[in-house]
């Protein structure tokens, strides 16, 4: 009997820098992202003052998910109907999260991108490794 080919990929996941979503949520994002790095709690404060001025949210999780809406949409409309998830490295959703959450819809072939606007370890390599 012969088997079903395995779909070459079941799902898309874009995995993104994230930020803070309102203003509570800037402390604990820093607190993350600067996790074993040495950073002086003025230049910490500096870096916490800038999100203020917007709000205390950073539009890279509301344009990551524009982003992936977009890519669903043009999928199905050229016969590809896979979802597309998000995930954050520094803040919701979190990668860990959205990996756990694919696997339990059933994805196990998914494809992913990292939309780092430059390449460095940073932006590409620890993204890879956490994945």
């Amino acid at each position: 009997m012969a088997s079903l080919p395995i779909p070459l990929f079941d799902s898309v996941l874009i995995v993104s820098f994230g930020g803070p979503n309102g203003p509570s949520d800037v402390r604990p994002f820093l607190e993350r992202v600067l996790h074993g790095r040495r950073v002086t709690p003025q230049r910490i404060d500096e870096v916490a003052h800038h999100y203020e001025l917007f709000g205390g949210v950073s539009p890279i999780t509301e344009l990551t998910r524009r982003q992936a809406d977009g890519l669903q949409q043009r999928l199905v409309a050229s016969g590809h109907p896979l979802p597309v998830y998000v995930g954050m490295r520094n803040w919701h959703p979190l990668l860990a999260d959205t990996l756990k959450e694919m696997h339990a819809a059933g994805a196990r072939h998914a494809i992913g991108f990292i939309s780092a606007a430059h390449h460095c370890y940073s932006s590409c390599q620890q993204y890879r490794d956490n994945v």
